[in-house]
């Protein structure tokens, strides 16, 4: 999946559960950064690291890592679980199982599932390219597409104040059906 899927599908997923009430509010830059993150660590360690992998999902597309995360987050700083769930995601967005060695390293080996070599990065835009060419995941980006055009379409972010306002603070803007969540007051 490409970065602009990744960022759509986890916001479109965490605006809805936060429209039903089921989700704090979230800084949706900081939901950006964390639904790229695994691919933001991977890609540079593919290319300066990991040179022989043949695959730009390795250390940060492993279920190992991303339980480890969620554990600290759960057992440390609970509220910050949408930003965990939206970590997870990446591994459901990129259709994780479909690689079980990368999924499950290091309980079946130390090497990572291979794709194809990534030699710098003309090999690594090559790989985009082919990715690109694929209808599904054409689809998929497509679906992202329309996902992020409904979340503009319904907190009205076309008007230049509230796109200012949301670039600014990350919160979604009130869009007048639902009310805000409210505050969470601390007990004395």
């Amino acid at each position: 999946m490409f970065p602009t899927g990744h960022i759509a599908y986890t916001s479109g997923g965490l605006a809805l559960l936060q429209a039903r009430g089921w989700a704090p509010d979230v800084d949706y830059r900081l939901v950006a950064l964390v639904a790229l993150a695994p691919d933001l660590v991977d890609k540079p360690l593919s290319l300066l690291v990991f040179t022989d992998a043949q695959t730009t999902q390795g250390l940060c597309h492993s279920l190992i890592v991303h339980l480890a995360i969620t554990a600290l987050v759960l057992l440390f700083a609970r509220r910050f679980w949408p930003y965990a769930l939206v970590l997870n995601l990446h591994l459901a967005c990129d259709q994780i199982w479909r690689y079980p060695h990368t999924m499950l390293w290091p309980l079946l080996g130390p090497n990572f599932e291979p794709w194809k070599p990534i030699e710098g990065v003309d090999g690594f835009l090559v790989a985009y390219a082919e990715i690109a060419a694929r209808p599904e995941v054409l689809t998929l980006e497509l679906v992202g597409l329309a996902m992020v055009l409904v979340l503009v379409a319904s907190r009205r972010l076309y008007q230049p104040a509230r796109l200012a306002a949301f670039l600014r603070t990350g919160r979604l803007p009130y869009n007048g059906h639902h009310q805000p969540a409210p505050e969470r007051v601390p007990c004395a």
